[in-house]
Order: C-alpha cells, then sequence, then structure tokens
C-alpha cells in the first residue's frame, strides 16, 4: 500500500513528542508569566526532547535535551513598554475564585509619569495608589461575583482602566426562606 510523503508528514507533525514549544520569558528563560507577556518580553522557544519506545515505557520521566525546556514558572513582574498609557492586572486572574479577602496587583505603564490609581469593586472606591507597588488588599468581601476595576492616570490627563471578574467563595449561604417543617 503506497502512502503520500504530505500524508506522512501529516502524520509525524501530529504526533511529534520529539519537540516541544514553550513560551519563555526572555530575561530569565524560564516558563513565561501574564506580567512577561504583557511587557512583550516573552518568546516561543522550541526543545529538542529525545526519547525512546522502551525509555518512554518504562522510564517515562527520563528525557534527552540539551538544553531541556524550563519547568518553573518566572516569578518575576516586569514593567510594561507602552506607548500610551496601560493597565495589567497582574493577580488575581480574571474569573478567579478569591477568598473574602484577596490581593489585586496591577501594573501601569506609559510614556508619561503615572500620577494615581484607583481601584474599585462593583464601582464603588476602594483605594488609590500614588506610587509602586500597585497593590491594594480587599478584605471583607461578600461571597459572589464582584467587579474589580483599576484606574490609572497620567500626569498629561490620560486615564485607562480594566476590569476583571473574581468569584469570592466562603461565608455562610444566604437564606431566603425560613425551613418548612
Amino acid at each position: 500500500m503506497w502512502l503520500s510523503e504530505r500524508w506522512i508528514l501529516g502524520l509525524v507533525r501530529h504526533h511529534d513528542d520529539m519537540h516541544k514549544e514553550v513560551r519563555i520569558c526572555k530575561p530569565t528563560g524560564l516558563i513565561a508569566n501574564d506580567s512577561c507577556e504583557a511587557a512583550g518580553k516573552a518568546v516561543t522557544k522550541a526543545y529538542l526532547v529525545m526519547t525512546d519506545p522502551y525509555t518512554k515505557a518504562f522510564n517515562p520521566n527520563f528525557k534527552y535535551c540539551k538544553p531541556c525546556p524550563p519547568t518553573r514558572t518566572d516569578t518575576n513582574i516586569y514593567s510594561l513598554q507602552a506607548d500610551s498609557l496601560d493597565i495589567v492586572i497582574v493577580s488575581p486572574e480574571d474569573n478567579a475564585n478569591v477568598g473574602t479577602s484577596f490581593t489585586v496587583t496591577a501594573q501601569v505603564a506609559g510614556p508619561n509619569p503615572i500620577v494615581a490609581v484607583e481601584f474599585y469593586i462593583d464601582g464603588d472606591w476602594k483605594n488609590t495608589k500614588l506610587n509602586e507597588p500597585y497593590t491594594v488588599i480587599f478584605s471583607g468581601v461578600s461571597p459572589g461575583n464582584h467587579e474589580i476595576t483599576v484606574k490609572a492616570f497620567d500626569d498629561s490627563g490620560d486615564s485607562v482602566e480594566k476590569s476583571i471578574d473574581v468569584d469570592v467563595s466562603g461565608g455562610l449561604p444566604l437564606i431566603n426562606s425560613p425551613p418548612v417543617h
């Protein structure tokens, strides 16, 4: 039976476990985090990871690669390189499940000096930061879905805002009616 070269190459591409592509952070060589991605310092790098079928079956953790792909994620926070005012909410992630107390961290960058960064929950002002780090602790937040908004202002009068949603878990469930006996 004759198989086309195109079909064989397609099959090899779909089942190629010898090459692994990883988004890495250029400054450290570790797996890129959201901060590294937002700062434009992440690249995709391909690694050659060789195993043979015998080794794969009986010693699946053994791999030969030089260099090997990173296994740890970069934990650094990087500054944005912005031509215009921009915000990245570093933590928590959008749609994250958080407790009744949680920390919101934002990165703000722009061509002009930042004069204020405001933090809101469900449209209500929580705090204003005038200097880095732009981090605020939200505590005593009621269970449920909430919108977190961060607004930044620079000295030229420009402003920008970003929002994420968080799901606050914990607390007692709401009882709408008394139990029926």
